[in-house]
């Protein structure tokens, strides 16, 4: 997979989309989240980014999943169009295919329209903007897929609906190194790459970053927010910020770098 040059949308436009988006992603996260056994990690809820849709994990001979582009949801080889429903008729419709009736993980999500059981809807706006968002998850696959290769530690590329993100985790015994892209939060308006430490270590020193800022109200991690990368040499920018902000926090944690 190439990389392909963000900004055709601007990122502090993405903000409404993403929203619909983040919901109409708890709907596939249910199959796994109500079929699959309980894991301690909770990725049984989790899901994969392929060729611009959120993939659930194979359930009997099928997966569920949510196509960006055109807002259009899977079960196996049967689809239809998200727009129009509610959270509650989706839920029907993929809980028929699957077997079973289907219930949303318990998330704290943002408020949205559709929590209060309005129909989803999508826009010529919102696909401008979901293209632009499927541009981003690309992008972060291209980036993580390379933490994959040459980090042992390096834990899948998953996506969760928690937080919407699409990240990998070094992991080190009780301490660990989170990689990953949030395409916008209570924190940032836009996409940013974030790398966190965990547990931060109280008392140290946060060194200056070569790439990028340090985040320190309500967690603590390393951010390129996309306002910084889109004005960038992007690809060059975003493998060297993440790249660089591992190395800083393996070193917070006195973690060994492989």
């Amino acid at each position: 997979m190439d990389w392909t040059e963000l900004g055709a949308v601007p990122p502090k436009s993405l903000a409404a989309t993403r929203l619909l988006l983040h919901w109409a992603a708890q709907i596939p996260s249910a199959a796994g989240a109500t079929l699959l056994p309980a894991r301690k990690d909770a990725s049984e809820t989790s899901l994969s980014w392929d060729e611009g849709s959120l993939v659930g994990a194979r359930i009997g001979d099928k997966h569920a999943a949510l196509r960006f582009g055109d807002l259009r949801l899977f079960a196996g080889k049967d689809e239809t169009p998200l727009a129009g429903m509610t959270i509650g008729t989706a839920l029907e419709w993929l809980g028929e295919r699957f077997g079973k009736k289907l219930d949303r993980p318990k998330h704290d999500l943002p408020e949205h329209p559709v929590a209060l059981g309005m129909p989803f809807a999508f826009t010529e706006d919102d696909r401008k903007a979901a293209a632009e968002l499927v541009c981003w998850y690309d992008n972060a696959r291209v980036v993580l897929d390379a933490v994959f290769k040459v980090r042992a530690h390096a834990t899948p590329i998953r996506c969760w609906p928690h937080h919407f993100d699409i990240a990998t985790s070094l992991e080190y015994d009780d301490r660990s190194v989170g990689v990953g892209m949030s395409p916008g939060d209570a924190s940032y308006d836009e996409p940013y790459f974030y790398v966190t430490p965990w547990p931060y270590p109280e008392g140290a020193t946060l060194q200056p970053l070569e790439i990028g800022a340090w985040h320190t109200k309500g967690w603590t991690g390393a951010v390129l927010t996309a306002t910084k990368l889109v004005s960038s040499s992007q690809h060059a920018t975003a493998i060297a910020f993440v790249d660089s902000a591992i190395d800083c926090c393996l070193e917070l944690l006195g973690a060994s770098g492989g």
